[in-house]
C-alpha cells in the first residue's frame, strides 16, 4: 500500500464511525486515554440474561466438519444455549453490538453474508427500489466511493445481481446468481471495493494474499475477479453466516455448547497455522470475520482486507490494528507485531464463544490494558521500554510512566468530565483467573463439564501470554488436551 493510504483510509474510518456513533451517544462517563478516540461503545452486550431451561428447548444437532457425526451444542448439565434462537432484546440500542461494530476505528463489524459489511443504505434501498428506471453512469457510485447495484444488474457477463447486502470501510457486498458455466444456478457473494485509488490498492493487495491461500483449509475461497465500471470485484462462496450471527441468535449472553467451541476452535487454529506458514497475519480477526456453512460444522476466515505479510518493511505499528477487543496488548503498546496478535485474537473468540460476552470488553485501548492486566498480571519491564520508546516515535502518551513504570489509567471525571490520570502499580500476579471467569459462565456442571472447561482455561491461559514471544503458536494450540482429550 503507498505510503499514506494507510492514513487516509483511517481517516475515512473515523469520520464515518463518528457520524454512525453520534446516534448512540450517551452522557455516561466512560474510560479514556489521552488519544481522543473517537468512539461510543456499547457497554450492555456483557450483561448476562438469566439462562434458560434446557428442558424447554428443543435439540438441534450439528453436523461436524466431515459430516460423518453430529454434535449437540446444547444437551448438557450445565444449562447452556442449544441452537434455538435466543429471544430478541426489546432494546435494539442493548443488542447493537451483536449486529454493529465492536471497534474505534473499524466499522466492518456488522454481520456479514460474505465478510462481515453493514446492510445496505437508505438510499440503495430506494435505488434498488426503482432499479427498472435506471442510473446513468456518473450516478453508479455514491459520494463516497460505493457501488450502486440494482437487481437484476448483469455483472461480468454472468452475475445477476440481488442488489446489494452491505458495505464496510473498503467495500460493498452483493449476492449474485451464476447464470453461465457449469456453476449456473449457484449464489455467489461479490465484493465491490469502492472507487477510489487508495481503495483500489487495498483490494489488488488483498487479492494477492487470497490467491495465496486459496488452497488453505478453512479460509473462504476467493473464486475470481473482474472491473465493473472502474470497480475492483472479489467473488467469493456463500457462506450461511457469521459466528457473530450464530452466537446471537443460539446463545446471546450464555454461549454455545463446548463441543462447538472445541470444534471451531480446532479448525480456526489449523487455519492461523498455514497462514503463519505463509508469514500472513490476518490482521482483523473477530466473530464477524469467520463464517459458518449451512449446518453449522464447519467455519471459515475471511476479509483479508486488513492482512499483510509478516515481513513486509513497509508495516509500521499502529495502536489501532485489528477491532479493539480482539486487540493483543503489543499492538496498543505500539510494538512490532506478527502472527501471534491472531493467536491472541482467536483466544478471546473462543471465550467468547462459550462465555456468551466478551473477554475484554474495554472502551479504549487503555482501558483494555487494565482489564488484561486484571487477568494476566504485569507487563514485562523490556516489553514497557519498547513501548515508551515507541509511543515517544508516535508522539503519543504513553499508558506506562517512563521512570516507575506505573500503569496510567486514565478516566473522565463524572462531575467536570475532565480526563483525569492515575498512577497505578499492577500486581505482578493477576487479580482475575481466565478459570474463574470461564466457570462463572457456567452452571450446574457435570464433573465431565469442568474438565473441559479447565482444559479451555489452559489453552487460553497459553494463548493469551502478554509477551508474544513466549505465547504459544497455532500449532502448539492444535496439541492442548481441550482438541485431543476425546472424554
Amino acid at each position: 500500500m503507498a505510503d499514506g493510504d494507510e492514513d487516509k483510509i483511517r481517516q475515512e474510518r473515523l469520520a464515518r464511525l463518528a457520524a454512525i456513533r453520534a446516534k448512540y451517544a450517551n452522557s455516561n462517563a466512560k474510560p479514556a486515554t489521552g488519544e481522543n478516540e473517537n468512539q461510543n461503545q456499547n457497554q450492555n452486550h456483557s450483561r448476562k440474561r438469566p439462562r434458560p431451561s434446557t428442558a424447554a428447548s428443543s435439540s438441534t444437532s450439528i453436523q461436524s466438519t466431515n459430516g460423518s457425526t453430529s454434535m449437540e451444542f446444547a444437551q448438557r448439565g450445565e444449562k447452556r444455549s442449544n441452537l434455538t434462537p435466543a429471544p430478541k432484546s426489546k432494546n435494539k440500542a442493548v443488542d447493537m453490538f451483536a449486529m454493529s461494530d465492536s471497534s474505534d476505528d473499524d466499522e466492518k463489524n456488522s454481520y456479514s453474508n460474505a465478510n462481515g459489511n453493514h446492510p445496505g443504505t437508505d438510499t440503495e434501498k430506494r435505488l434498488e427500489t426503482n432499479a427498472n428506471q435506471g442510473l446513468d453512469e456518473q450516478d453508479v457510485d455514491d459520494a463516497e466511493g460505493y457501488y450502486l447495484a440494482r437487481p437484476g444488474e448483469l455483472l461480468d457477463g454472468k452475475y445477476r445481481s440481488r442488489g446489494n447486502v452491505g458495505r464496510g470501510v473498503f467495500s460493498s457486498v452483493l449476492f449474485c446468481d451464476i447464470e453461465e458455466g457449469e456453476s449456473t444456478g449457484k449464489t455467489v457473494a461479490i465484493k465491490v471495493i469502492r472507487n477510489n485509488p487508495t481503495m483500489h490498492r487495498a483490494g489488488e493487495k488483498e487479492l494477492q494474499i487470497l490467491e495465496k491461500v486459496k488452497s488453505v483449509p478453512n479460509i473462504v475461497q476467493v473464486l475470481g475477479s473482474f472491473e465493473h465500471r472502474k470497480h475492483l470485484c472479489l467473488v467469493f462462496e456463500r457462506m450461511k453466516m457469521n459466528l457473530r450471527q450464530v452466537l446471537y441468535q443460539y446463545g446471546k449472553n450464555i454461549g454455545i455448547n463446548m463441543e462447538g467451541v472445541r470444534t471451531y476452535g480446532k479448525q480456526l487454529f489449523g487455519a492461523l497455522n498455514h497462514l503463519k506458514s505463509l508469514g500472513i497475519v490476518h490482521a482483523d480477526f473477530k466473530l464477524d470475520n469467520i463464517l459458518v456453512s449451512a449446518k453449522l460444522g464447519q467455519v471459515k476466515i475471511c476479509d483479508f482486507g486488513s492482512a499483510f505479510y509478516e515481513d513486509d518493511p513497509a508495516n509500521a505499528p499502529t495502536p489501532y490494528l485489528v477491532s479493539r477487543f480482539y486487540r493483543a496488548p503489543e499492538i496498543i503498546l505500539g510494538l512490532k507485531y506478527d502472527p501471534a496478535v491472531d493467536t491472541w485474537a482467536l483466544a478471546t473468540c473462543l471465550f467468547e464463544l462459550y462465555a456468551g460476552n466478551v473477554m475484554f470488553p474495554g472502551a479504549t485501548n487503555n482501558e483494555m490494558l487494565d482489564m488484561i492486566m486484571q487477568c494476566k498480571g504485569r507487563f514485562p519491564n523490556r516489553l514497557l521500554r519498547k513501548h515508551i520508546i515507541s509511543y515517544q516515535i508516535l508522539h503519543k502518551q504513553p499508558h506506562f510512566d517512563p521512570e516507575t513504570f506505573k500503569f496510567r489509567r486514565f478516566q473522565t471525571d463524572v462531575m467536570t468530565n475532565d480526563i483525569i490520570m492515575k498512577l497505578l502499580t499492577v500486581k505482578d500476579s493477576p487479580t482475575k483467573t481466565i478459570s474463574s471467569l470461564l466457570m462463572n459462565a457456567s452452571n450446574g456442571m457435570s464433573a465431565k463439564s469442568e474438565v473441559r472447561v479447565r482444559q479451555l482455561a489452559q489453552l487460553l491461559e497459553h494463548t493469551l501470554v502478554l509477551d508474544p514471544s513466549k505465547r504459544a503458536s497455532p500449532a502448539q494450540a492444535l496439541q492442548s488436551p481441550f482438541f485431543n482429550d476425546n472424554m
